[in-house]
């Protein structure tokens, strides 16, 4: 192991330990004394998703933890997809820790301009990760592929989430369209690039986010009916969808197993 990739890996490790204590801090110190949740009540939109679907966080957090210590083996640390990450997954980590300050001291503008860029950076990161696809490992796809389709997944609804509130905040007025009809046209915008992009990439984690995201959207918008129905019937279309989508990704993979031992 070369002393760039020792670095490089102890850089990504110090990356996570940095995003896991600030996302801590956030909850019980709290920063500014207050959560990230009752920040998000004070800026509640007709996209925001009940409180329980920001547990999402865990799963998201528990994966990275296993890129982490995935990387940081001499077995595996080397292998093409991971080196290809390269310092795009620390970058990550300060976007992420740098969007938790600025949204509990709410300059929402900023905030919103952050989660572009981590955004952005987890679209590079994707991108190297699928580029030749030269492992099918089990463990490459647990621990490198998965983690980083739901985060990417997760931070595509946090945007959107980030944008309507930014909007909201700046006193838009939608051209004169109903909020609620904006929630609409966002939600199904989101529907769809949920399943042009998992049916593209053959993702299915990647869906998996939206259809989580949606419930939670129909759960919290229970009031709303325009809302809550099309959450709920975008949840059942993407649903469907991705259970297609795994029967397709598991019969393909049967044949390539196949078509790989008959060699």
């Amino acid at each position: 192991m070369t002393a760039m990739h020792g670095w490089r890996k102890t850089m990504n490790i110090a990356g996570l330990l940095l995003v896991l204590i600030v996302n801590t801090l956030a909850q019980v110190l709290p920063i500014n004394g207050v959560t990230t949740g009752e920040i998000s009540d004070r800026h509640h939109t007709y996209v925001t998703p009940a409180g329980y679907v920001f547990t999402i966080w865990s799963v998201i957090y528990l994966g990275l933890i296993g890129f982490v210590i995935y990387q940081a083996r001499k077995d595996t640390g080397n292998r093409p997809a991971v080196e290809r990450i390269s310092y795009w997954f620390v970058v990550s980590c300060l976007l992420n820790s740098a969007w938790i300050f600025l949204w509990h001291y709410e300059k929402i503008g900023w905030s919103t301009l952050v989660m572009a860029a981590l955004l952005l950076t987890l679209i590079a990161i994707y991108q190297r990760i699928r580029y030749g696809r030269e492992s099918r490992a089990i463990g490459e796809y647990s621990f490198v592929q998965v983690p980083f389709s739901l985060y990417l997944g997760w931070i595509c609804v946090a945007s959107i989430v980030n944008v309507t509130v930014w909007l909201q905040d700046l006193g838009w007025n939608g051209w004169g369209i109903d909020s609620r009809m904006w929630a609409v046209i966002l939600l199904t915008a989101a529907g769809v690039l949920a399943v042009a992009f998992s049916y593209g990439k053959k993702d299915v984690p990647f869906a998996l986010v939206f259809v989580w995201a949606f419930i939670g959207i129909g759960v919290e918008q229970q009031a709303d009916t325009w809302v809550r129905n099309a959450a709920w019937s975008l949840a059942a279309i993407v649903g469907a969808a991705t259970l297609w989508l795994l029967a397709k990704v598991i019969r393909d993979r049967k044949r390539w197993d196949q078509s790989y031992i008959s060699r």
